[in-house]
């Protein structure tokens, strides 16, 4: 349903709609319910958190895909020497980590007695940043898969694992943002 959304968008910059698709399919039910008075501001909540929820794994996915693709290249190429197996394993160690933290992000819950609420605003600017971390994790893959097409053999190799390895970077300021997103008082 949703994750075919993601998979037919080419353009990611569309991908902030997400919240009004997740609307536009609720059922008769839900919307009947919608108007019941302090439900309609919890079920916004909700598909916020959904939303945000539905990005992050798909963001997960891709970073999971190009890790295979990696492991593949690595497994029916040459032999590597020992500063290419030290900065491949290093690459795929901080992926591998990368995506689990993705994955398992908190995802902007906020019980009734907690201190710190999580706030529509506060839900709303964490989709957009999980927007942008959806972008950096699509041209992580990229790179990822263009360094497995190059081969171990190819000259440009590390030049392209280190390009790899400033993106996971990125990726980890953006996932350091949303954590302060969260967390803001």
């Amino acid at each position: 349903m949703l994750l075919a959304f993601f998979s037919l968008t080419k353009d990611l910059h569309k991908l902030p709609d997400i919240v009004e698709k997740i609307k536009a399919e609720r059922g008769l039910l839900e919307k009947v319910v919608s108007h019941v008075p302090g439900y309609h501001g919890y079920k916004e909540k909700e598909l916020r958190r959904e939303s945000d929820r539905l990005v992050r794994q798909q963001a997960a996915s891709f970073l999971k895909k190009a890790s295979d693709s990696f492991k593949r290249s690595l497994a029916s190429g040459p032999d590597l020497t020992d500063a290419k197996r030290a900065a491949a394993d290093r690459l795929l160690a901080r992926l591998d980590l990368t995506k689990e933290r993705i994955s398992k992000a908190v995802g902007g819950y906020s019980g009734f007695f907690d201190v710190v609420k999580v706030r529509e605003d506060r839900l709303d600017k964490m989709i957009t940043n999980d927007f942008d971390l959806i972008n950096l994790c699509y041209t992580l893959a990229d790179q990822i898969n263009k360094i497995a097409k190059a081969g171990i053999a190819s000259s440009g190799w590390t030049q392209l694992v280190e390009e790899a390895e400033t993106q996971i970077e990125k990726i980890e300021d953006a996932l350091h943002t949303r954590d302060d997103i969260l967390t803001k008082v």
